[in-house]
């Protein structure tokens, strides 16, 4: 399961979803 996110994270833009979400150490810390 952690390899997924990570590759859903790294698929989707990065700036985008920081700008939209919380940093991706908040989700993965959440997840």
């Amino acid at each position: 399961m952690h390899k997924l996110t990570t590759e859903i994270l790294t698929q989707r833009p990065k700036k985008r979803r920081r700008r939209r979400n919380p940093p991706v150490s908040t989700i993965v810390a959440s997840k």
